[in-house]
């Protein structure tokens, strides 16, 4: 079968120091049983995990911001897989930057006019702060779209 995209990974890996917006830990794995505690010879590991909704690589959703707005399991997988254009700002945007039309009209101009139903990403450069929880959050100010 030939799939006709270039997919590309941009998660983070979960672990106890993805930044959480607030100063708790956004993330958290406990083993609750574990391979010695098994009789016989059939031997596994039970972990939990908990986690905060907007921890780490996530896709954001309407309900999270407008009352009544579509759950994550509204939204059909077909409506989440479209050839995507992603903009990069980052060798301009600092922490109030405000991605504008301005921004868009360059990207046209090199690739062509962003089609109906195809995602746009915005590569801000942001995730260089992952690391640090405190500067990745910057008192919620960071770059964003108009």
């Amino acid at each position: 079968m030939h799939f006709p995209y270039k997919l590309i990974d941009l998660t983070h890996t979960l672990d106890k120091n993805v930044p959480a917006w607030d100063d708790g830990c956004a993330f958290e794995t406990h083993v609750k049983f574990d391979y010695a505690q098994c009789e016989g010879d059939v031997k596994f590991r039970v972990q939990s995990f908990s986690m905060y909704a907007c921890a780490g690589t996530h896709m954001d959703v309407a309900s999270h911001c407008v009352p009544g707005g579509a759950e994550i399991d509204a939204i059909p997988l077909n409506e989440l897989i479209a050839p995507c254009n992603v903009i990069d700002v980052s060798a301009r945007a600092h922490e109030t930057y405000l991605v504008q039309p301005s921004d868009i009209e360059p990207f046209e101009t090199i690739h062509g006019k962003i089609q109906p139903h195809s995602i746009v990403m915005i590569k801000t450069g942001w995730s260089r702060f992952w690391p640090d929880a405190l500067r990745y959050r910057n008192n919620y100010v960071f770059p964003t779209v108009s």
